[in-house]
């Protein structure tokens, strides 16, 4: 049996983009862990979290008999930051958009790079309502962000195909340009911002490249040390 438990404090410079802004930001956090050895131990038999999979290692003949392990206890780690104001959730939230932003104009690239040009994208949902998510998708990808009028853009599209199946227009570009319409439409900052965020995605790519890097050097280690 194993038990492991870990605290630890931390503590973070946080700023705004331009850096004109700082703040110190102090945190702690706490970890456990639990592992049971012995696979006939009552902490292995009595692993509820384990039970969906050991009946699937059952049923596909991985396990001869009903074994949950002990060894598949979730890890439990629980953190709190101190932060005062509500500057840092917008931090927080607008590092988040831009994230999602860098992963988009990733995708937009790989299409230009293939011949699929655009020059205005179309998004909806919840998040589509909001200016600021508009402004940030338009700033990293260059393109035109535009929202439909319609709040229920799927029902539209579903009304669509059926206007197309029952014959009321012709094609669905005929009921597209008859049935839809934009509302509102982002447009790029300017080259300033455009710059700033090729920046950090360049940045981004560094973080990946990193990620990957880190996992493929200790996979071959793990495998140079099993041969």
């Amino acid at each position: 049996m194993q038990f492991f438990w870990d605290a630890a404090g931390n503590i973070a410079l946080e700023s705004n983009q331009s850096f004109s802004k700082k703040q110190l930001a102090y945190g702690f956090q706490l970890g456990a862990l639990v592992r049971a050895w012995n696979p006939s131990s009552p902490w292995a038999r009595w692993n509820i979290f384990d039970f969906p999979f050991a009946a699937f290692r059952f049923a596909v003949g991985t396990d001869q008999e009903w074994s949950p392990s002990g060894q598949a206890y979730p890890s439990v780690v629980a953190g709190l930051d101190l932060d005062a104001d509500i500057g840092s959730m917008e931090r927080l939230f607008v590092a988040g958009l831009c994230g999602l932003a860098y992963g988009l104009a990733d995708v937009v690239e790989a299409f230009r790079a293939h011949g699929v040009k655009s020059e205005t994208m179309v998004i909806s949902g919840g998040a589509a309502r909001s200016a600021l998510v508009r402004q940030i998708m338009t700033d990293t990808t260059g393109l035109t962000v535009a929202l439909p009028e319609t709040r229920q853009p799927v029902l539209l599209g579903a009304a669509m195909l059926g206007a197309v199946a029952g014959r009321v227009y012709g094609s669905i570009g005929e009921a597209m340009t008859s049935m839809s319409a934009i509302g509102w439409s982002s447009e790029p900052t300017g080259t300033g911002m455009a710059d700033f965020h090729q920046s950090k995605r360049r940045v981004h790519r560094l973080m990946r490249k990193l990620d990957h890097d880190s996992r493929v050097a200790m996979r071959d280690a793990a495998n140079a040390c099993r041969s």
